[in-house]
């Protein structure tokens, strides 16, 4: 990537490669690890919820949700929403910080998912 970039084939990757890298974690690891799993949760109990909706209207609610939860927490993690694609653009900046980065960007959306397929599946037929 690096090599690609460095051809300056566009400006604005010449840019960004003159810049270097930035930090996309904005704040402590714990915090950006439960804002990680919250955000997790909340996408993946929303996307079970919305099957009821009307398919026309299904598809500007996810878009609403992605905004707000990007909008919400884009600036503290970066809200990339794509683990490979967080390692991806920082591979060669942090690779000292590797376990930060897989436990906010593998571990917390992964457990948040996994919260949520424990609530819906073995609590919430129980409740209602």
């Amino acid at each position: 990537m690096h090599s690609l970039w460095g051809s300056s084939s566009s400006v604005a990757h010449a840019r960004a490669l003159a810049e270097g890298c930035a930090h996309p974690i904005r704040t402590t690891g714990t915090q950006a690890f439960c804002i990680e799993l919250l955000f997790s949760a909340v996408f993946q109990l929303t996307l079970l919820h919305i099957e009821s909706v009307r398919p026309r209207l299904r598809v500007h609610l996810v878009a609403l949700l992605i905004t707000l939860l990007v909008y919400g927490g884009g600036n503290l993690t970066g809200a990339i929403f794509n683990p490979a694609l967080a390692f991806s653009l920082h591979t060669n900046c942090f690779h000292e910080e590797f376990w930060e980065y897989s436990l906010v960007y593998w571990i917390a959306p992964l457990l948040g998912t996994v919260f949520v397929a424990i609530v819906w599946d073995e609590i919430l037929h129980l409740i209602f």
